[in-house]
């Protein structure tokens, strides 16, 4: 929030697509750990993924927000903390069973990234920022 509101002057937009982008490629990355330097790497990226992904939500619930009328806040922040607790139930079951049937560990972290990338499309696309939306 702080950096959204500092180094971005409240450009949410852009700091979401910049944290989305990277974390797209942080898990995509994932993908390529293995067992030599698999511990140096998985840190690193894991590093990465705490200052991209793991710190979104506070930039996110500002952008729910922003996208409804004012009346609408609650239900939108309400609707927003539905929507992770359903990702973070489900998240885990669905990289397992992409493991499951293709039998490689790195696909789990290919489709989460493809996941986030088409999360990264729909705020590049549908996200008006500064503006209440009119839905």
């Amino acid at each position: 929030g702080y950096i959204a509101d500092t180094m971005f002057q409240g450009r949410r937009k852009t700091l979401s697509l910049l944290i989305c982008t990277s974390g797209a490629i942080f898990l995509a990355l994932m993908a390529l750990v293995g067992p030599s330097w698999g511990v140096v790497i998985g840190m690193a990226l894991a590093i990465g993924l705490s200052m991209t992904i793991a710190s979104y939500a506070s930039v996110l619930q500002t952008v729910a927000v922003e996208s409804v009328p004012r009346a609408q806040a609650g239900s939108a922040v309400g609707g927003l903390m539905i929507g992770l607790s359903l990702g973070a139930m489900a998240g885990p079951p669905l990289f397992g069973a992409v493991i499951d049937f293709t039998g490689q560990f790195a696909d789990g972290w290919l489709t989460t990234a493809a996941i986030v990338a088409f999360g990264l499309f729909i705020l590049k696309f549908k996200y008006k920022e500064g503006a209440e939306q009119t839905h």
